[in-house]
C-alpha cells in the first residue's frame, strides 16, 4: 500500500525464519509507515560488515499471489536503508491469521485466510 494506494505487486522470499519482514528500500519509501524503533540485524557471521542498521515499523499491505489475495494487514517489518536485500515475508501475522501450507514434493506454498 502507498501512499498513492495499491502499487505493483513484488517478487518475494517466503522465510519461514524470519520472525518479521524485511522490506527493501524502493519498496518502503513509498508506503505509509510508522516507525518505532531500530535495531540491527546480524546473519551467521558475527563480522561488523555483515550488520545491517534498519527501522522497526508498522506498514500496511496485502499477500498476494496469482489465486489469491488477502485483505489490507498492518505487519511489523524492518526497513532496509538500502535495496541491497530482498524482500522478505516472516511469520509476523502469518500463523495466526492465516493456514500456511508446503509441500517440497510439488514444489508449491501458499498461504489461505482463517475463517
Amino acid at each position: 500500500m502507498t501512499l498513492q494506494g495499491l502499487s505493483k505487486p513484488e517478487s518475494a522470499i517466503v522465510d519461514t525464519g524470519a520472525p518479521i519482514y524485511l522490506i527493501p528500500h524502493k519498496i518502503w519509501r513509498k508506503c505509509v509507515t510508522k516507525v518505532i524503533g531500530e535495531t540491527e540485524l546480524r546473519g551467521v557471521i558475527p563480522k561488523k560488515e555483515c550488520v545491517m542498521f534498519v527501522k522497526v515499523a508498522t506498514i500496511e499491505l496485502r499477500l498476494i499471489d496469482p489465486k489469491y489475495a488477502t485483505e489490507t494487514i498492518e505487519i511489523k517489518a524492518y526497513l532496509a536503508p538500502n535495496d541491497n536485500v530482498p524482500l522478505v515475508i516472516g511469520l509476523e501475522r502469518l500463523l495466526s491469521e492465516f493456514d500456511i501450507f508446503f509441500s517440497y514434493h510439488t514444489q508449491d506454498a501458499f498461504i489461505k485466510a482463517v475463517e
